[in-house]
């Protein structure tokens, strides 16, 4: 079974986040997700540590 890989960063604004997921989007052919896209009170896992621990299942996170 292949194990997914989530890669997570952050920065303040302006810092270059977008880019740099974008760039490592296109070089390793995968999704992305930016948060700040979708951002609402159901946005984020409420226990995030959980989360990926858990294997940090993307369906969970609402559309």
């Amino acid at each position: 079974m292949k194990k997914n890989i989530v890669i997570a960063i952050s920065g303040v604004s302006g810092s270059g986040k977008t880019t740099i997921v974008k760039r490592l989007a296109s070089k390793f052919d995968c999704p992305f997700l930016l948060f700040d896209d979708h951002i609402d009170e159901n946005t984020y896992p409420v226990n995030m540590e959980a989360w990926l621990k858990n294997g940090a299942n993307q369906s969970l996170i609402p559309p």
